[in-house]
């Protein structure tokens, strides 16, 4: 039931108005990488108390993220678009 929710951590996140939302965590726990409606990708430190992201990937296409994921390393970011564009970001 709601009322036995607890939110541990809020993000606010631009260009999500869907009714999903891509994100995946590295291997260490330690960042959360959501993927937007216009191709980009903000980077979250989880521990950290920032209101914005710690880093914001800009998108070669304005193509919505429909799948992301971390290397087992945590150091190469993997995003596919809708229009079936994949993306390798390494060492943001």
């Amino acid at each position: 039931p709601p009322g036995d929710i607890i939110a541990l951590r809020t993000f606010e996140l631009h260009d999500c108005n869907l009714w999903f939302v891509r994100f995946a965590v590295d291997p260490a726990g330690k960042l959360l990488a959501v993927g937007t409606i216009d191709g980009e990708v903000d980077i979250w430190d989880i521990d950290s108390c920032r209101e914005k992201p710690s880093q914001n990937l800009k998108a070669i296409t304005k193509s919505m993220v429909r799948t992301l994921a971390f290397s087992p390393n945590g150091k190469i970011l993997i995003t596919c678009c809708d229009n079936a564009q994949v993306s390798k970001w390494n060492d943001w």
